[in-house]
């Protein structure tokens, strides 16, 4: 597997997929006016022009995780997991991250390597990835959270935040597989409502996978994810979007 943070695509990579894992997730993919991020789609298939976010926490995995003390200069850190197991590298590219303040090393945030299966309440010796040791020590009023890598498992963006959103699907893409989502310059999207050009746009509050014109008055919907261009199409159309995201 490629360890290369930016590769330069060749016209037609960017509409290739695979079974297998090519690049690390999140790699950077550029062609002369485009960008891309290596991705993995989750259980269900998206088609072309689709708004992608990362895939949802897991409630009992993503905070307030009993921790281990542990001191500065280890290469991992045990905490106690929710009721819900870990299959075997779930969270290999994710984060461990360290956040009560009322215990030693807050602040403090992991890349995960390859880790095993561990079960239901269990015990997750978390493995920091490459050379990364801890900085600070962590005591046992620390508590931690994980964090799946924000490019793995990828799902078609909801009309509410479950996560922010990383990219378009350029082709349909098949369930589990590997591909380059598109990040920057232009992308057909699909369109909810009535938007004009040089209008930015965020995330449709009433059509999964969909963008809307940008609203100051929105929520929690308000990641904006580009600009219209030369092209207006209409409601439930695909039109042409000058895509920033990060």
């Amino acid at each position: 597997m490629s360890s290369r943070s930016v590769v330069e695509l060749n016209p037609g990579d960017e509409l290739r997929e695979t079974a297998n894992q090519v690049h690390e997730f999140g790699t950077l993919g550029v062609l002369a006016d485009r960008e891309f991020r290596y991705c993995r789609l989750g259980a269900t298939a998206v088609t072309a022009g689709k708004v992608l976010q990362t895939a949802a926490n897991v409630a009992n995995h993503d905070d307030d995780l009993v921790v281990t003390a542990a001191a500065a200069g280890v290469t991992a850190v045990t905490v106690a997991l929710g009721a819900t197991a870990i299959t075997a590298d779930q969270y290999k590219d994710g984060y461990v991250y360290f956040h009560t303040s009322t215990g030693t090393g807050p602040g403090q945030m992991f890349k995960i390597g390859t880790h095993p299966a561990v079960a239901s309440s269990g015990a997750f010796a978390v493995p920091f990835a490459g050379d990364q040791r801890l900085v600070t020590a962590v005591n046992a009023t620390t508590t931690a959270g994980l964090m799946i890598a924000p490019h793995n498992k990828v799902i078609i963006a909801p009309t509410t935040h479950t996560g922010h959103c990383v990219g378009v699907t350029p082709f349909d893409v098949t369930a589990d597989y590997y591909f380059w989502a598109q990040t920057k310059g232009v992308r057909n999207t699909l369109i909810q409502g009535t938007v004009t050009i040089g209008q930015e746009v965020m995330r449709s509050d009433g059509v999964a996978g969909a963008v809307e014109a940008a609203d100051a008055a929105g929520t929690v919907e308000n990641q904006i994810l580009g600009t219209v261009t030369l092209i207006v199409n209409a409601d439930a159309d695909y039109g042409l979007i000058a895509l920033k995201i990060d």
